[in-house]
């Protein structure tokens, strides 16, 4: 599928735990206040506090740990414990 042109942040890829009942859906919009959006415009790592943006509009708060990858941002969203004791996460 050919990705829409869009201005400013958005999700292009998604993938979920099994377990997860709804997923995000591709090409939702980021808004500003997000830790995404602050790791983009800042060009550094970041992680806090967050919210998963659906595109519904509905927001489930979660724990977030982004990364800049040239002109993308990755990021993990986590609905528990974000790094459980043992697990390994992104080089922040």
């Amino acid at each position: 599928m050919a990705r829409p042109r869009r201005t400013g942040l958005y999700v292009d890829y998604v993938g979920a735990s099994p377990r997860r009942k709804y997923m995000l859906a591709c090409y939702s919009p980021v808004r500003g206040d997000h830790v995404l959006t602050e790791a983009w415009e800042a060009r550094r790592d970041a992680r806090g506090e967050t919210y998963v943006p659906y595109r519904s509009g509905k927001y489930m708060p979660c724990y977030c740990e982004a990364k800049p990858l040239g002109p993308f941002v990755a990021g993990i969203l986590y609905f528990e414990d974000p790094v459980p004791q043992g697990q390994m996460s992104l080089p922040l």
